[in-house]
């Protein structure tokens, strides 16, 4: 099975440890422009893919049981809605394994008859000082929708390392709500760049 190697040390910070993996695996690692990033990228896959192994019926040249090797991600850090005058609110828990959906029913109300923008954050808790501003997201409604309507959004982390969403209006589940994002700092094709970039080979999952 081929897959990506990943520094998760200090050790990303001296040229000679990069030089000797180039040169062993035939392919330079994953550089980041900040060394400490490095750290916290390999930190936060190291702590949050499950490993599990599952044994394979057919023996491998009849000397052992062959092993498949399953590895899901797992999100990083929790998800926190803004609310106005209050705390952030979690919307999707650390550690929610990737393919399981998220339903959010009676959080969310119409409070335009057009669009809705949703303020997120992400860190280890609301309290935590280090909370970090995301790209907020955009609900559009397909036409003029009363105030006090509620909305359903739905949140999945994906084996992709991306969080999707999708929303419709409580009441009325045929009336879907265009959800986008506030900006973006990457395009399509820098997107896909480097996804098919840092893919694990046979294995579901993407840093």
């Amino acid at each position: 099975m081929d897959i990506y190697r990943f520094l998760a040390t200090g050790m990303t910070r001296y040229p000679k440890v990069w030089d000797t993996i180039s040169e062993f695996f035939g392919k330079e690692p994953l550089k980041f422009s900040d060394t400490m990033e490095s750290v916290s990228r390999g930190a936060a896959i190291y702590h949050h893919y499950d490993v599990i192994e599952k044994e394979n019926k057919e023996s491998l040249n009849n000397e052992g049981e062959n092993k498949d090797i399953i590895v899901t991600p797992k999100l990083p850090e929790t998800v926190f809605l803004n609310v106005k005058n209050g705390f952030p609110i979690p919307i999707i828990e650390a550690n929610t394994k990737a393919g399981t959906p998220i339903l959010i029913e009676d959080l969310l109300k119409v409070t335009s008859e057009t669009e809705l923008l949703l303020e997120l954050f992400s860190g280890r808790s609301p309290f935590d000082p280090n909370l970090k501003k995301q790209e907020s997201i955009k609900l559009e409604f397909p036409h003029a929708i009363k105030k006090g309507s509620g909305i359903v959004l739905k949140l999945e982390y994906t084996s992709n390392s991306i969080l999707i969403f999708e929303a419709w209006l409580k009441d009325n589940p045929d009336i879907k709500i265009n959800v986008s994002l506030e900006k973006s700092q990457f395009t399509e094709e820098e997107i896909q760049e480097h996804q098919e970039r840092f893919k694990i080979m046979n294995v579901k999952g993407v840093l």
